[in-house]
């Protein structure tokens, strides 16, 4: 046939077609703001640094990545990163790198089946929605183990030990977890009656490598120890307690492996494979301890991380190995041809058409082409109003100034030495709450999307574990902007200068007798009244009186309507945040200015503008289609009326 002569030119041609596709979408992504994760903003700063010589050198989780993992991976992908020393360098390694892993596999495939099944198989890897999901989500170093992995088996299949051997060492070089995939090639070489120095080395040098790893891991990391073993405390606080209670324990584990999120995950990754890898399930072993790793260490709520971030890396290799020795047993199994169901092995055509049907379907189900097309779509190709103010934010930075950053501007600001994550620094400790975090004192500006303090409520204030930091950090918000200065803001975006003078201000407090013309007092709640607002030159002054100390996370919810219906609506924090200055029992008169803009493809006319202020109860982050993290839902309590501003024309 046709398509199994020119088998090996359709899967470049895919592969090319998947670069060619998902780099225009990571294209419009990055334009847009779209990395917002942080794992692309501390991936790049560290190859940043070690392009100047600096190797591992990180200033958000500081002081090196070798605290967060041991990736020595870095220096084979570093030259690459010369090219151009920026963000996109490496999601766009990262997406070429995803797609040539359907390379070894039609190799693997043409072996173990025929030509034809393997560009099958290769296109199968690339509209995987797990695939899709990795490649669009931030950045991590697993990808490339992915692909060596793949190469791991293709050489253990051909039983090239010595190539086996290196691939196997350079898949551990991307990162420590690595380990617990090539440890499992020794277990499979002994069921698979392989000679001893098979089952022996693999186990050997993952096991020696692992341990290396982790000291590694330890010696930098700033608690002293794998700080990722957070994740398994209720297990123990060391490997060793962990590894222990597992064995002797076993029953501990059951619980989180059979919950409902562990087999929700379980059944959506074999999902796109027909579940044919259950056919063939020696080869599952590959991802088995890695599913563990995950399952034992993720809140079940929190399958989606899983699902449609970088999680699902170490688990696709064995998944995809399994599925094609699975259709092989499958096609070959005698008994289904006394069944009902013989029409399967006898029409390899109809066989071929289910396996693609079902991998088209889990990829509209669970990968982000056609949602994500639809966003786009929906967003236009030009950018919006809130990335023309980003772009106009960062070009108030100089380009190798020590800044602190809010979420978005993050990694479009992260080719610099110095860059520091905000959010610590307005929590007032590192990550998993190690240790207490003060804003670095080489830092010369601050770049702050108010809006990320409406996400701070959900991140931190409705969760126990950081409740008591966020109220610390709150209270002491304005301790980090002393000695900067406001110099530019619009709408939520505000760049602050050290030792700069305020050419704007967010709040102040009047005095209690202030005369406020045309008031328009509204009660909000026993302790905060509206008195009523001025608009002066598109800047609008909002008074406001407050009785006691604020023990609410009051939010302004700006509402834009037409025809009473709200068409838009954005929330922004009350007073930007800053009531640390309340801690009165006296009524006090309080200014709150906002620079408004609406983000949103609206068409001319006139609109009716109001706000209403709510407390936000509840609320979650949820990744968008392009798997950025910007879709944060809230819910809560809206406090006194809706507030008319009047008309508008836009």
């Amino acid at each position: 046939m046709a398509t199994e002569k020119y088998s090996h030119y359709l899967t470049l041609a895919f592969i090319i077609g998947y670069n060619l596709i998902f780099g225009l979408i990571i294209f419009w992504k990055y334009r847009h703001f779209g990395y917002d994760a942080m794992d692309l903003a501390i991936i790049n700063n560290v190859f940043y640094n070690s392009s100047l010589g600096h190797f591992f050198a990180l200033s958000i989780h500081p002081p090196t990545y070798l605290g967060d993992h041991f990736s020595p991976i870095l220096f084979i992908i570093l030259p690459f990163y010369y090219l151009a020393r920026q963000p996109l360098t490496l999601a766009f390694l990262q997406t070429l790198t995803m797609s040539l892993a359907a390379w070894p596999i039609y190799l693997i495939t043409k072996n173990i089946l025929n030509r034809q099944w393997a560009w099958i198989f290769a296109l199968a890897w690339l509209i995987n929605p797990f695939v899709q999901n990795i490649t669009l989500f931030e950045f991590s170093f697993l990808p490339f183990a992915v692909l060596l992995i793949f190469w791991t088996f293709y050489f253990y299949q051909k039983n090239r030990f010595w190539p086996f051997i290196l691939f196997c060492f350079l898949s551990l070089l991307v990162r420590e977890d690595v380990a617990l995939v090539i440890f499992v090639f020794g277990w499979l070489a002994w069921l698979d009656k392989k000679k001893v120095r098979w089952q022996i080395w693999p186990i050997i040098i993952s096991v020696a490598y692992f341990i290396l790893a982790i000291k590694i891991n330890g010696h930098f990391a700033q608690a002293g120890s794998y700080k990722f073993l957070l994740y398994y405390s209720w297990l123990g606080n060391s490997f060793g307690d962990i590894i222990k209670n597992c064995l002797l324990q076993p029953w501990r584990l059951l619980p989180q492996i059979f919950s409902p999120g562990s087999l929700v995950v379980f059944m959506a990754l074999l999902l796109p494979t027909a579940y044919l890898p259950l056919w063939r399930s020696r080869y599952l072993w590959l991802s088995g301890i890695i599913y563990l790793q995950l399952v034992l260490g993720t809140n079940w709520h929190w399958v989606g991380m899983i699902l449609y971030t970088q999680y699902s890396s170490l688990l696709l290799p064995g998944i995809f190995i399994a599925w094609i020795f699975g259709t092989k047993k499958f096609l070959a199994n005698t008994t289904l041809e006394k069944t009902r169901l013989k029409f399967l092995v006898q029409e390899k055509p109809l066989l071929k058409m289910i396996i693609i049907t079902t991998v088209i379907y889990a990829s509209l189900s669970f990968g982000p082409l056609l949602t994500g097309a639809g966003y786009i779509f929906s967003q236009g190709l030009k950018k919006n109003p809130i990335d023309l103010i980003n772009d106009e934010a960062i070009k108030q930075i100089p380009r190798q100034a020590p800044v602190a950053a809010t979420y978005q501007l993050m990694t479009p600001l992260s080719s610099r030495p110095n860059i520091y994550s905000l959010n610590y620094v307005f929590l007032g400790k590192q990550q998993f709450l190690i240790k207490d975090y003060a804003l670095p004192a080489d830092t010369q500006y601050l770049a702050i999307d108010y809006a990320d303090f409406s996400t701070y409520v959900v991140q931190y204030y409705l969760n126990q574990t950081y409740q008591n930091d966020y109220l610390a950090g709150q209270k002491n918000w304005l301790n980090n902007l002393k000695n900067f200065g406001l110099i530019w803001i619009k709408d939520s975006v505000a760049i602050y200068q050290k030792g700069a003078e305020n050419k704007f201000e967010l709040v102040k407090t009047l005095p209690p007798n202030y005369n406020l013309a045309n008031k328009n007092e509204k009660e909000i709640d026993a302790d905060l009244k509206f008195l009523g607002y001025q608009l002066l030159d598109g800047q609008y002054h909002f008074f406001w009186q407050t009785n006691s100390p604020l023990k609410k996370n009051y939010q302004l919810k700006l509402i834009l309507r037409k025809a009473g219906q709200p068409i838009y609506q954005k929330i922004y924090p009350w007073a930007y945040g800053q009531i640390n200055f309340i801690d009165s029992n006296k009524p006090l008169v309080i200014q709150t200015n906002y620079w408004f803009i609406i983000n949103k493809k609206i068409a001319q006319g006139e609109y009716d503008l109001s706000f209403q202020i709510m407390e936000i109860t509840k609320g979650m982050i949820e990744v968008n289609p392009l798997r950025s993290t910007n879709e944060k839902i809230y819910t809560g309590q809206n406090l006194g009326p809706e507030i008319s501003l009047g008309k508008i024309n836009l």
